[in-house]
C-alpha cells in the first residue's frame, strides 16, 4: 500500500474565541456545560479554564446518598450488573422462566428446582447454642469443630496462661460444646 505523500499541509483550524465575557485571547481548553451531557463543551483561554474548573461543581445539587450511588455505579460505567453465575436459585428461575423452551438433558434444572424447594434441617437450639459458644455456623464439618475446640482450648486453658485461672469457666463452656457437637456428629 503506498502511502499519499502531502505536497501541502493541511491548512489550520481557525482559532476560537475565548467564551468569557470580554476575553479576546484565543480558546484552547475545553469545559463542559454540565454533567448531564459532558460531550457539549465551552472553549476558553487558559486562564479562564482554571476559572471555570475551579468554580465547576460536578456533583452540585446531589444529595449524599446520590454522590454515593453515582460513584458506585461509576465503577461498572453505570451499566447494569448482575451476579457472575447463577448459583442454584438463578437456575431454577431460568427453569421458570423459560419452561419448556430450555432442553434439560442433564437435569440441571430440574434438580435445582428440588433444592430448592427442600426444607433445610432444623438444627436443634442446644446445637446452635454449641456452635455460637465455638463461632462456628451450624453444618461446619467434624474437622473444623476439633480445630476450633483446640484453639479455644490453648486460649482458655490455665496451664496456658501461667497458671490464672481466669478463663476457667469459657473453659467449660467449650468442653460442654465439643462434646455436644461431636455427639450430634456420631449420631
Amino acid at each position: 500500500m503506498k502511502r499519499k505523500k502531502l505536497l501541502h499541509p493541511e491548512p489550520l483550524a481557525e482559532p476560537r474565541p475565548c467564551e468569557a465575557p470580554g476575553c479576546v485571547s484565543d480558546a484552547a481548553f475545553r469545559a463542559p456545560y454540565s454533567r448531564d451531557n459532558m460531550k457539549d463543551t465551552r472553549w476558553f483561554c487558559l486562564d479562564h479554564a482554571r476559572e471555570y474548573n475551579a468554580a465547576w461543581d460536578f456533583f452540585q445539587g446531589m444529595s449524599q446518598r446520590e454522590i454515593e450511588k453515582y460513584v458506585k455505579d461509576d465503577v461498572t460505567g453505570h451499566r447494569p450488573t448482575w451476579p457472575f453465575g447463577l448459583g442454584t436459585v438463578g437456575v431454577a428461575a431460568m427453569s421458570e422462566l423459560l419452561g419448556d423452551q430450555v432442553r434439560d438433558s442433564l437435569g440441571m434444572y430440574a434438580a435445582a428446582k428440588a433444592k430448592q424447594r427442600a426444607p433445610k434441617p432444623a438444627v436443634p437450639p442446644e446445637q446452635r447454642k454449641a456452635f455460637a459458644k465455638l463461632n462456628l455456623t451450624p453444618g461446619s464439618t467434624l474437622q473444623e469443630i476439633k480445630q476450633r475446640y483446640k484453639e479455644l482450648v490453648k486460649r482458655y486453658h490455665p496451664d496456658m496462661n501461667g497458671g490464672d485461672r481466669g478463663g476457667e469457666d469459657q473453659l467449660k463452656d467449650v468442653n460442654e460444646a465439643y462434646r455436644t457437637l461431636v455427639r450430634a456428629h456420631s449420631s
